[in-house]
């Protein structure tokens, strides 16, 4: 009978230790950043501004905010809002169970297609990096089309493993519509799944699933055509003069100067896992890749290969129209992690393979897979306490969220809220959603004086935004209200400046004061 420090020795040892430890301790991220609930930050408000003012036959025309969004994201996030309300919980909810649906499925798809070692460290990646954790909390379609790519990963591979099996096909065909509603690069990942099942279908299948795959194929144009035709083209129009600033480094220049652009491309953020950002990482990520796609390829496992590899070269002909961005940032590439985890892995794997040659023991092994996972597992100690002490993505959300508690969160009856701006929501989306989903009334564009002022009122919040400050704003205030029937008498201030919106903007100033009323007698 093994003693308890044995069996503790022999768990550590294993596979399944690092395995469970991995998935845990990355849902416990995601979950952790979830409660945190981080200040919603520009394109999380963008978004959730279409959603609030528009019905959801109106979320079929072009957003505006310069947005583009999927119609199935759209109107889960629409019902979620009108039956639990605006908060940042209800908003993330739907991204959050994307995401650990991902990593819950992750194991099976990549144990299944390069084994248990692959899987391990594939597993790990994908729960452990910060660019897969930060968009399964953001409100945003990112984590959709990162369990979508993973659906298609494993159901591909599944097709492949049993070519003259019906049943992945089925899967696939009923799958298919569901997946272009929710994801935009779904249709790369489906169309990365009907190239490498082509051949094989052709050589190995038989007549039954040889009409699946054409059903598949039909199916997979018709839903996208109707989708194009009918609500994506019309986004793609509305945003085009925008996204081509926002992306203009995401799209291949057309003359000599696209192999340059291509090397930058995969050694950016893109590519930059675990860690994100750029950091360096791609520059390790890449290579292994490489080498990944050369040991599919050389083991003969080209359809294997064409799977993993299509995704790439798909969304980067669609760059080339200038349809879809490439490179530059993970964010809209959520649909090539499933690749870069398991190519990368491959590579990682088959580099140490040369490194140890014949003297790799089953004790070596274990070294490579616990390093590595070890390392996934500090990353993530240190960023969970990172995210406890900086709950927030830039300074700019949290001043606006701070600002708007200060103002609404103990507003009665009694309390005046007055913005002098006509429209205060066109200085930045966040200050838009978070003025916009408060329940108490406030007033926009009125004169400031004494008859703006309700004769039952006890406090007033006056608030300014601009580009520059107000000289003497508080006695502004009590000039212009001086010959009213109340005493007025400042009470607290709350000026900031904040930088919110797009990373070129101007900081916005924002001047706001409480006044207490006394009625005159």
């Amino acid at each position: 009978m093994q003693e308890p420090s044995q069996i503790s020795k022999s768990l550590l040892r294993g596979w399944r230790f690092w395995l469970m430890a991995a998935l845990t301790a990355g849902i416990a991220w995601r979950l952790i950043d979830y409660i945190l609930r981080f200040p919603v930050w520009g394109d999380e408000a963008s978004l959730g501004m279409n959603i609030i003012s528009r019905s959801y036959l109106q979320l079929l025309k072009p957003l505006s905010h310069t947005q583009v969004c999927p119609i199935g994201f759209l109107w889960i996030s629409k019902l979620m809002t009108t039956v639990a309300g605006t908060s940042a919980f209800t908003l993330r909810f739907f991204s959050l169970i994307c995401g650990v649906t991902a990593v819950l499925i992750a194991w099976r798809v990549f144990h299944r297609v390069a084994g248990r070692r692959v899987g391990v460290i594939a597993t790990a990646m994908l729960a452990c990096s910060l660019a897969t954790v930060r968009y399964s909390t953001d409100f945003k379609p990112y984590a959709t089309d990162l369990l979508v790519a993973m659906s298609y990963v494993g159901m591909g591979f599944w097709a492949l493993r049993r070519p003259k099996d019906a049943k992945p096909l089925i899967c696939l065909i009923f799958f298919t519509p569901v997946a272009l509603i929710f994801s935009f690069p779904a249709i790369f990942m489906a169309a990365a799944v009907s190239l490498a099942l082509l051949l094989r279908q052709i050589k190995e299948s038989n007549k039954t699933c040889r009409w699946l795959f054409v059903a598949f194929n039909m199916v997979t144009l018709g839903v996208f055509a109707l989708l194009f035709f009918g609500f994506m083209r019309g986004q793609m129009h509305h945003t085009r003069a925008g996204m081509d600033v926002y992306w203009r480094n995401a799209f291949p220049p057309l003359n000599w100067h696209i192999f340059g652009w291509l090397i930058q491309a995969h050694v950016s953020n893109m590519m930059s896992y675990p860690l994100g950002g750029k950091k360096g990482i791609a520059f390790l990520i890449t290579p292994l890749c490489i080498v990944g796609a050369w040991r599919l390829w050389s083991k003969r496992r080209h359809a294997e290969c064409v799977l993993l590899t299509a995704p790439f070269a798909l969304t980067f002909l669609a760059a080339l129209i200038r349809a879809y961005p490439y490179g530059t940032s993970s964010r809209v590439q959520q649909h090539l992690v499933p690749s870069i985890m398991l190519l990368s892995s491959i590579g990682a794997v088959t580099l140490a393979a040369v490194a140890m040659r014949r003297s790799a023991s089953l004790t070596a092994w274990r070294a490579v897979t616990g390093g590595i996972v070890g390392a996934m597992l500090l990353l993530v100690a240190i960023c969970i306490g990172l995210d406890m002490h900086h709950p927030w993505v830039g300074p700019g959300p949290r001043m606006v969220r701070n600002l708007t508690r200060a103002v609404f969160c103990h507003a009665d009856k009694h309390t005046e809220i007055i913005v002098l701006n006509h429209k205060p929501d066109l200085f930045a989306s966040e200050i838009a959603w978070y003025f916009h989903t408060q329940r108490h009334a406030y007033k926009t564009g009125v004169a400031l004086s004494p008859e703006a002022i309700q004769p039952s009122s006890r406090r007033i919040w006056v608030i300014l935004f601009g580009y520059k400050p107000k000289p003497h704003f508080n006695q502004y205030v009590l000039s212009s209200l001086k010959n009213s029937r109340f005493s007025v008498q400042l009470v607290k201030q709350h000026d900031r400046v904040m930088r919110v919106g797009f990373s070129k903007n101007p900081p916005v100033v924002v001047q706001a004061s409480l006044f207490s009323l006394t009625r005159r007698h």
